[in-house]
């Protein structure tokens, strides 16, 4: 199984990322949504990144940080790349397995040869460095801003309170010393007085 050798933090370029989103949705839901091969992909995705695995927790859940880990590999990707096609804008009310397809709809997309970045050797080259995964409560926050439609930001005490929604509770203090400092790689910026947005 492609997902038990490759996490997304590994992920080189946009066709490994394609294909590991692929393996995702296709344990998933290739029978149906108790299918249980799910399981044996979902938990070495979570356990790199100090994750509690619970198999109370519904699929969909679990696919939505996922979403998350994929969108910052994206993001990665772009960072190495400005020539990509821009993140698709998706809707946060959409079903977390759709946004997944439209992260391996962009991975698709991204390997066109209009894309490619090329050295001086006439290869794409390759990533330079490797993002750090990030914490548990700052992939939420990032998972809270990239809702966010382009052009918009969200202030401190508006992430708070949509964190509070997710039962993920932290003060202004943490938010600002902590987390968004472990985002700001991930193209977090803020403006002042008008809040928090991701730089696409």
């Amino acid at each position: 199984m492609y997902v038990d050798k490759m996490y997304f933090d590994d992920c080189k370029n946009p066709k490994e990322l394609g294909k590991l989103i692929q393996e995702i949705l296709e344990s998933c839901f290739d029978d149906n949504i108790l299918n249980p091969k799910w399981r044996d992909v979902i938990l070495p995705l979570i356990a790199p990144y100090g994750q509690k695995y619970d198999h109370h927790t519904s699929l969909p859940m679990h696919l939505e940080g996922l979403c998350g880990r994929a969108r910052q590999r994206i993001l990665y990707f772009r960072t190495e790349n400005p020539k990509l096609p821009k993140l698709p804008q998706l809707d946060p009310k959409e079903a977390p397995h759709k946004r997944l397809q439209s992260y391996w709809d962009w991975c698709i997309e991204a390997q066109k040869p209009k894309y490619a970045k090329k050295g001086k050797t006439g290869e794409t080259n390759k990533p330079k460095k490797k993002l750090k995964p990030l914490s548990e409560k700052a992939a939420a926050v990032l998972a809270i801003l990239e809702t966010l439609p382009e052009h918009k930001a969200m202030t401190g005490p508006k992430i708070l309170e949509a964190l509070d929604k997710k039962n993920i509770i932290i003060d202004q203090s943490t938010l600002t010393k902590n987390i968004i400092p472990e985002l700001k790689p991930y193209g977090v910026k803020n403006r002042p007085r008008i809040g928090y947005y991701i730089e696409k």
